[in-house]
């Protein structure tokens, strides 16, 4: 056992009832926050969250949460090769993680107030700050006002959006990640034109739906490869004939197998932060 690594037995869990998630809590120099966080979501991470380590301006603690210990203890084994001052698993309730951990976000003239807890999207990571910065860039217009955020989390895009004055809708395969953005709407005061559904986008594009709507004008895809790959068919049935579709999560190396999941759109917008990239576009 790694020093400062707690030994988890589950019998000594307080309340066989309770659900628990293990946070690892990896102290580092604030230049590490992000290639630590995406080693978090490389090692299936159910939410990450940032605070300033006790006493040390220069330093950060990140809390990564995971559903289960084998993700977590993989996690905090991959971290221990960063240089970083301490790391360590602790059980606590679903309950206390969400309520304890908090995040904000600026966009534009408005700071957007995140419950995270076991849902991913604390606004700081690059693929969500790329996101957001091509949120900020979109005009709502009659034939351009519904947006659909796939892989929603803690909801921060959806209710960007809904700043921005779409009306949007969130899913996630997470009900959880679906409890806490409605709580992140109404505490942001859009819960009024922002509704989440627990559901993927196949799940969504059934047959009735298609025949009764003519589409979503936009749609964000904050997620991994695989997700994009997986439910790519979907959500461009999902999206209107003049959508625009922005795709984010990517790795430099997965942009061509990006590119051919969505074959009726021409992502033809490229940006980048670190090894991140974001591709946007419209229909063919």
């Amino acid at each position: 056992m790694r020093p400062g690594l707690l030994s988890l037995d589950p019998n000594s869990l307080p309340n066989a009832d309770l659900a628990v998630s293990w946070i690892v809590r990896v102290r580092c120099a604030a230049a590490l926050s992000e290639p630590v966080t995406t080693l978090a979501i490389i090692h299936n991470t159910t939410g990450i969250a940032e605070t300033t380590a006790p006493n040390r301006d220069s330093q950060i603690e990140v809390l990564a949460g995971f559903d289960d210990y084998a993700h977590a203890d993989s996690f905090a084994a991959a971290a221990a090769d960063f240089e970083i001052e301490s790391t360590s698993v602790q059980t606590v309730s679903s309950e206390d993680w969400a309520q304890t951990h908090t995040s904000t976000v600026t966009f534009g003239g408005a700071t957007l107030h995140l419950e995270v807890g076991t849902a991913f999207g604390h606004g700081a990571h690059p693929t969500t700050a790329l996101a957001l910065a091509a949120l900020a860039h979109l005009r709502v217009t009659p034939a351009s006002s519904t947006l659909l955020d796939v892989g929603c989390g803690t909801g921060v895009l959806s209710i960007a959006a809904a700043v921005q004055g779409f009306t949007a809708t969130g899913c996630d395969v997470d009900p959880e990640a679906v409890a806490i953005a409605t709580r992140n709407a109404q505490r942001n005061r859009v819960a009024a034109t922002v509704s989440f559904v627990a559901a993927s986008p196949t799940q969504l594009a059934t047959p009735q739906w298609i025949r009764g709507s003519t589409g979503f004008s936009v749609i964000v895809a904050n997620t991994l490869i695989g997700v994009h790959e997986s439910e790519a068919a979907a959500i461009q049935a999902l999206a209107s004939p003049t959508a625009t579709l922005i795709i984010s999560g990517l790795l430099n190396e997965h942009v061509s197998r990006a590119r051919a999941a969505y074959p009726s759109f021409e992502l033809t917008s490229t940006t980048t932060r670190d090894q991140w990239v974001l591709l946007q576009g419209a229909r063919r």
